[in-house]
């Protein structure tokens, strides 16, 4: 087993980063153009409507955060990214109740938005899943 680096998981952070602004903005312009994503109500706590660099900058931090939690965990913990994917798969479930918070949400809009934590939170576990298979073999 080779000693993990926060260096050596910037390629698994940024793919995951990179994949989830990717697909997430995509998803964004499908939710809007298709009235799914209301531009009318107001998400963020100064009266903002829904927009595209909320969506990135949610795609982007929490890898990074992801990327700090694997990287401490693999120096304390012996099974690290058993407890990593553990933590994961919790935060995402406490994430889906987040956009039912933002008053007169549609239903369809936070099941979209949703969608986009899933994405995140899929694309951290492959893509860290391939990182900790080639560092223990």
């Amino acid at each position: 087993m080779r000693k993990i680096t926060f260096k050596s998981l910037l390629r698994p952070i940024l793919l995951a980063a990179g994949v989830g602004t990717a697909i997430n903005a995509v998803l964004y312009y499908i939710g809007t153009m298709s009235g799914i994503i209301s531009l009318q109500i107001p998400v963020t706590p100064d009266g903002q409507a829904f927009s595209l660099p909320p969506v990135i900058v949610a795609s982007i931090v929490p890898v990074f955060l992801a990327g700090l939690v694997y990287f401490a965990l693999s120096k304390w913990v012996a099974a690290y990214h058993k407890w990593f994917s553990i933590l994961a798969i919790l935060l995402l479930l406490l994430s889906f109740s987040s956009p039912f918070s933002i008053p007169n949400v549609p239903l369809s809009m936070a099941l979209l938005l949703n969608v986009m934590h899933l994405v995140v939170a899929g694309l951290v576990l492959y893509f860290f899943t391939q990182f900790n298979k080639k560092h223990t073999s």
